[in-house]
């Protein structure tokens, strides 16, 4: 896969990139929904002919359009994103930076630069999305701006249990620990990363060891697991999570 990170204004041309089918969205957490419309453009291009491509954005929107500054704590960072669109069989991943500028872009503007410029033939994206300053884009207005360029699958909405899976609900579930229903969400096992930090030695009183990793978010529940460090050892034990 093909990583491009864009910053606006950018200057890449149609000439640049083959014909795509691009996936649009945020994505965080790669979560069920997520692959539904991801999964949908990749079929669309190994049906059709085109590279199969995912524009995401960083940082999240909230971050700028929010009226205070917003510290948001992320389910799947982006190098992790990265692997997983890979994984799926992603051929190009564009990184748009989410600046205050490239917030301001009308809709018809971020259709010219970052869809026709971008060589897109089909775009794919869920039922929700919005593009454009304050979102007034959305997917009944693209093809208005497509300027018949390119066509356009609008993916419906996945429930589980009557309720829309999204970010949100996943964000929910795994800050309180239905781990569970998070991999229901997920489709696989709930990973995350954090640093050792020291902590008040109480693993000696114990009799075994603690290993105490600083997280993103705050989650609170007890299980077995075996961690894996960079140097391939691995450590079996229990784990009381307080992210």
């Amino acid at each position: 896969m093909k990583k491009i990170s864009v910053h606006h204004p950018h200057e890449f041309t149609q000439s640049e990139f083959p014909p795509l089918v691009m996936a649009l969205g945020y994505f965080d957490g790669v979560h069920k929904g997520h692959q539904k419309v991801i999964q949908t453009a990749i079929e669309y291009g190994e049906k059709n002919g085109l590279k199969k491509a995912v524009m995401t954005f960083d940082p999240h929107p909230s971050v700028v359009l929010g009226k205070e500054h917003k510290h948001v704590h992320y389910i799947t960072p982006l190098k992790d994103k990265e692997t997983i669109l890979d994984n799926m069989g992603v051929d190009y991943l564009f990184v748009v930076r989410f600046t205050s500028d490239f917030a301001s872009l009308l809709p018809q503007e971020f259709v010219d630069q970052y869809i026709i410029d971008f060589n897109v033939k089909h775009v794919v994206a869920g039922f929700d999305f919005s593009y454009g300053k304050l979102g007034k884009g959305t997917m009944e207005t693209l093809p208005f701006h497509s300027r018949e360029m390119f066509s356009q699958t609008t993916v419906t909405k996945l429930s589980m249990e009557d309720v829309k899976v999204s970010s949100t609900l996943l964000r929910e579930s795994i800050q309180s620990g239905q781990m569970d229903k998070v991999q229901l969400l997920l489709g696989r096992p709930f990973e995350t990363r954090g640093t050792v930090v020291h902590g008040e030695k109480r693993g000696r009183k114990l009799g075994f060891q603690r290993l105490i990793l600083k997280y993103q978010m705050i989650i609170y529940f007890l299980l077995l697991v075996c961690i894996q460090f960079n140097c391939m050892c691995k450590m079996n034990g229990m784990k009381e999570y307080a992210m």
